[in-house]
């Protein structure tokens, strides 16, 4: 991983919920991830205490579903009704422009509650070059590729390309459960 995954801390903003959770004075935003380089990050400014963190971990764990992900029998998120008019969870999408200056295929992992309400998906970037430890690069599409699970980050969905798709356009359940166990490991999550 070349840089920190964080979740953005404000001034309150909203009723103490999930995904808002308190944290000293601030207010987190639990489903907004962000990789910073780690160069980029100053000394603490409050070290929380161990149940902010849990509450930070519970509405982040929430957002990506791994209660019903990372399971002996996975369970895909519940589908949202209406229009269909952001990115969806499990879809692959093309992006440039994140950091590494080429066009990437990235996997959205955020449920589509999230996607539909925010419009800022938790993508994970996909890559056919091998890497070595398994947990944080889960295998997907029957090997041929690796899900890049310390990259995870919130975008906004404009930076996905949602006219021209990769193929396949999505990956399959089991795919998407190793992609959240890679999370969970990645990310330290243990609700």
């Amino acid at each position: 991983m070349h840089g920190v995954g964080v979740i953005p801390l404000k001034e309150p903003f909203a009723e103490e919920s999930l995904l808002t959770p308190a944290v000293g004075d601030l207010q987190a935003d639990a489903g907004r991830l962000v990789v910073l380089p780690q160069g980029e990050l100053s000394d603490a400014l409050y070290v929380p205490e161990p149940e902010e963190v849990i509450g930070v971990e519970r509405g982040l764990a929430d957002v990506l579903d791994l209660r019903r992900l990372v399971r002996p029998s996975p369970l895909a998120p519940q589908p949202v009704p209406g229009v269909i008019d952001y990115p969806r969870w499990g879809h692959i999408y093309w992006a440039s422009g994140l950091g590494t200056g080429e066009n990437k295929r990235y996997v959205v992992v955020s449920n589509d509650r999230w996607n539909k309400q925010t419009k800022t998906p938790i993508i994970v970037r996909m890559t056919t070059q091998p890497k070595r430890r398994a947990e944080d690069f889960p295998e997907v599409q029957d090997g041929d590729a690796q899900a890049c699970c310390g990259e995870a980050t919130s975008v906004a969905d404009a930076v996905l390309n949602q006219r021209q798709r990769p193929s396949p356009p999505s990956l399959p359940l089991r795919d998407m459960s190793a992609v959240a166990g890679g999370l969970m490991s990645v990310l330290e999550l243990g609700w």
